[in-house]
């Protein structure tokens, strides 16, 4: 007996409660950039932080039928995609397909969001 398949996936990037794909959160990251003042002797007398942001990796698995190869055609374009279980819209800057097997297809992704952008 042959597998049925019924019904549509209908999946949207960045959900995690689809019925037939998901994304799982790999690391989330909180990182600033610095920059250091010195007195003229090698002694660090006052510090910056700037530029907060999360990084964030995962894991999208989906059916492979249910719609284009997202994350893979936002990496770069400035679209945000919201990681629900994170509350975060995350720009996508690198993906690379995992894999592919009985019509499912693995894409690992990386991004950032910035916690202050656009306020």
């Amino acid at each position: 007996m042959g597998a049925t398949r019924v019904g549509e996936s209908k999946l949207v990037f960045g959900t995690t409660d689809e019925p037939y794909g998901h994304v799982q959160m790999i690391s989330e990251e909180i990182a600033v950039d610095q920059v250091t003042e010195d007195n003229g002797v090698g002694d660090v007398k006052a510090v910056e932080y700037y530029n907060k942001r999360h990084r964030c990796s995962g894991t999208y698995t989906f059916f492979t039928g249910s719609h284009a190869a997202a994350p893979l055609i936002h990496v770069g374009d400035g679209t945000t995609v919201l990681l629900q279980n994170l509350g975060l819209a995350v720009y996508i800057e690198k993906a690379s397909r995992k894999g592919q097997r009985k019509g499912w297809t693995v894409i690992d992704f990386e991004g950032t969001y910035w916690p202050f952008l656009g306020s």
